[in-house]
């Protein structure tokens, strides 16, 4: 006699859950979700009905799917019963697993019979697959083979399974019967293929055949848990994309990679990337720190729910086959600028590359970033970028969509402030590693590192805002602030006032450029040490201008401005403080002397003066002045004023010698006549008169 039902009852297993669920949970996710609704087979001892399960799943690009072959061996040992003169005979006649969701193409054989496989479904978990069979009685054995095929599902489709000559995915497993009992699962993938394992328990890998690689787990008892002991697997022919080559006009490679069953994307990103790359560079200033860029078609899935990612180490930007709008491939490009080596801040780098990616494409998008609502401002912290999680919500796609609208909208305000050479000169300097305050020279480096936020503030600010005479010094600082971009408000409090004072003095020290020393501090965010500074510039300054206002042939003077300018550290500018002291002291006395020399003189010190040129006294002050001989025009000028103050006093000792002279003249003359007198001659006739009164 036999029983049937119990020997059925007894190998059915519970249905195990589909690792894919909805078509937007990325393939990390499917294998989390597997892990997590796995059910448990029947609890049926293992000395039972011991079954012995081995899967291995072959790739086969060329047909489009992955071939698999299930083996079950099972073994009766339910002892026959006796009831009185009854006796029963327990047998065995089919046997369940879990099949993959996508298999087709069912087909079992067996030893001594015929064998042939139902599929039972349930929404939400893997299909079960119950392979039917002759009898098997106590003590026997019986080998199963069950064949199936996992077949591709096309580009775009719900279904995350790809099969595909480049690239296939799909997450492979034991489909075990009994908790205890040995299962083993490996996984064939033909020569030439790249294998990445996403997800599941770690396998190991050999070569078969010559070139196909077996990627394996080693058998192991099926856990009694929901725990996913499978793997999920990407595998990549680079040799097998569909290949689309061009070049810019700078001599960059574009390559675009698409598989070969999805023309619509290759035609779509073919055409498409040459063209962009190139508006890029013209757009931006630059070229990419490469000589070739590869665009490649991935599944959606792959990219965790993001439209694509770009490959910084290798420039390669992974597309999403569900991403055929221009924006997502200009945006990828634009990563070939805007990545970590570019900044350490994930909003400024995809502030940049949605902005980039939308102003190429000019009418064929909406440009610019428009100014995001206080709704969703309220969703973003720029500074804490958030990613997608493995298993996300509506909520988590709105705000990371939140965060790349509004870090595209602080970079498209500041070129529309800013202007678009400005936003070049931006670019150009984070990526020379510039210092943000520009002095009279080409501007210093910092050590080659990626920006700050604290650097591109100040480089969107000294290179863009304030030569475009934005009014508010603060605009791009309290912006930051207020979207949880920069943090610190003590900090900014301080460079909020250091910037004030900065400016001041650039205004009032006209042309001059801030020295070096001044700048650093700036540029380092050491405001008190910059703020010491700035006092000292702005004494420096005054001096000067003290000094032109005595003498005003110092505005063409470069003394002052050359120390001033060169000044690179404190020390410097304490140096060139003393210049410019120096400088308005000797203004001062040359300027007495100019006014000495001028001055209007009377007789008597235009008589002193006889023989001196102050003016030309004065003049020479003036040059030795102007040539920063400052001892020399001192000198002159103290003499200068010095021969004026002497001049009355020396016109009049002159004047007094020139009369006592005429006073010595005239005695002689009158002794001279008197003499003569004792000696006079006879007078000739006629001449007596003129006698008698000369005596």
């Amino acid at each position: 006699m036999r029983e049937a039902d119990i020997g059925r009852n007894m190998d059915t297993m519970d249905l195990r859950p589909s690792p894919w669920g909805r078509r937007i949970i990325p393939l990390a996710a499917a294998a989390l979700l597997m892990a997590s609704l796995f059910g448990h087979p029947p609890l049926v001892a293992a000395s039972t009905v011991p079954t012995t399960t081995t899967a291995v799943y072959e790739i086969q690009p060329e047909l489009g799917r992955v071939h698999a072959t299930v083996t079950l061996k099972v073994t009766n040992r339910i002892p026959s019963v006796t009831h009185g003169y009854t006796i029963t005979n327990y047998y065995i006649n089919e046997v369940s697993f879990a099949a993959h969701e996508d298999g087709t193409n069912f087909h079992a054989t067996t030893t001594g019979g015929s064998a042939r496989v139902t599929l039972s479904r349930k929404e939400g978990y893997l299909p079960t697959a119950t392979v039917h069979f002759p009898a098997t009685f106590y003590g026997k054995t019986r080998v199963i083979t069950v064949t199936y095929d996992i077949v591709g599902s096309p580009p775009r489709s719900d279904n995350p399974n790809r099969i595909g000559k480049a690239f296939a995915t799909f997450c492979a497993f034991p489909p075990g019967v009994y908790v205890g009992d040995p299962e083993q699962f490996s996984v064939i993938v033909p020569s030439g293929f790249e294998i990445k394992q996403t997800d599941g328990e770690a396998l190991s890998s050999q070569t078969i055949d010559g070139n196909r690689t077996l990627m394996t787990n080693g058998p192991a008892p099926r856990p009694d848990s929901d725990s996913f002991t499978g793997a999920c697997l990407v595998v990549t022919n680079p040799d097998a994309f569909a290949t689309t080559e061009t070049s810019t006009a700078s001599g960059i490679t574009v390559v675009t990679e698409a598989w070969p069953e999805d023309e619509q994307w290759g035609d779509a990103l073919s055409q498409a990337a040459g063209p962009n790359l190139e508006a890029l560079e013209q757009a931006i200033g630059l070229s990419p720190n490469t000589d070739a860029i590869t665009i490649r078609e991935v599944l959606a899935e792959a990219l965790s729910g993001y439209a694509g990612s770009f490959d910084t180490k290798n420039s390669v930007a992974l597309v999403s086959e569900d991403s055929l709008e221009p924006i997502v491939a200009a945006h990828e490009l634009a990563h070939a600028w805007f990545n970590d080596s570019f900044t350490a801040e994930n909003w400024i780098w995809e502030g940049y590359a949605e902005y980039y990616g939308r102003r190429i494409l000019g009418t064929n998008v909406i440009f610019p970033c428009a100014e995001p609502d206080a709704t969703v401002q309220d969703l973003v912290t720029l500074d804490a970028w958030k990613y997608l999680p493995p298993i996300w919500t509506e909520d988590d796609s709105a705000q990371i969509a939140a965060q790349y609208d509004t870090a595209c909208w602080v970079i498209t305000e500041v070129g529309n402030r800013a202007g678009e050479d400005a936003m070049r000169e931006i670019v150009q300097a984070a990526h020379d590693w510039e210092i943000p305050y520009l002095g009279a020279g080409p501007a210093e480096t910092f050590d080659p590192k990626p920006v700050t936020w604290q650097r591109w503030l100040d480089l969107a600010d000294e290179r863009g805002l304030v030569p475009a005479a934005e009014p508010d010094l603060d605009w791009l600082q309290g912006l930051l602030v207020e979207l949880g971009a920069a943090s610190g408000s003590a900090t900014l409090a301080d460079r909020s006032a250091s910037r004030a004072s900065y400016h001041e003095l650039l205004a009032a020290s006209t042309p001059w450029a801030a020295p070096f020393a001044i700048r650093e501090e700036m540029a380092k965010w050491e405001f008190d040490t910059a703020t010491e500074l700035i006092v000292l510039g702005t004494n420096i300054d005054a001096a000067h201008d003290e000094a032109v206002g005595e003498v005003p042939e110092l505005d063409s003077s470069t003394v002052v401005e050359d120390a001033y300018e060169g000044a690179q550290t404190a020390d410097d500018l304490d140096a060139a403080l003393t210049v410019a002291e120096a400088e308005a002291e000797a203004a001062a006395v040359v300027a007495d002397a100019v006014t000495a020399a001028d001055a209007e003189t009377n007789p008597v010190e235009a008589v002193g003066l006889l023989g001196e040129d102050l003016g030309t006294d004065a003049a020479a002050a003036v040059d030795s002045l102007v040539a920063g001989d400052f001892e020399e025009a001192t000198s002159v000028a103290n003499g200068t004023i010095q021969t004026r103050a002497d001049a009355a006093l020396g016109g009049g000792i002159r004047l007094g010698g020139v009369l006592l002279a005429l006073v010595v003249v005239a005695g002689g003359t009158t002794l001279l006549r008197r003499r003569r007198g004792r000696c006079q001659p006879v007078l000739a006739e006629g001449q007596g008169d003129l006698a008698a009164v000369a005596g």
